[in-house]
């Protein structure tokens, strides 16, 4: 774990003297959240976070992954994708967009 997911508060303490501020509610809210691979800007510098989507296919599991603004963005998309989501050819590669 990183230092930088601790962030200390900005009281005006003596540092030396107690050791190291932690402001505790910043901390639980950087372990609750996603990790950084999961989260990214679009164009506009705008959050994207990672959503999975699950579905059953002859009896077994699948997942796939979007990126979406939040949990109706990713809702929205999934409805979308219902109504027009079609195979436009297989991946031979990848690399960044």
């Amino acid at each position: 774990m990183t230092a930088d997911r601790f962030p200390s508060t900005s009281r005006n303490l003596n540092a030396t003297a107690m050791g190291k501020i932690v402001d505790i509610a910043a901390v639980r809210a950087a372990l609750d959240g996603p990790d950084r691979e999961c989260i990214t800007e679009d164009r506009e510098g705008r959050p994207m976070y990672l959503f999975a989507l699950d579905w059953t296919f002859e009896g077994k599991p699948w997942t796939v992954q979007i990126w979406a603004y939040d949990w109706a963005d990713a809702e929205a998309r999934v409805g979308a994708m219902c109504d027009s989501l079609t195979v436009t050819g297989r991946v031979h590669a990848q690399g960044p967009l």
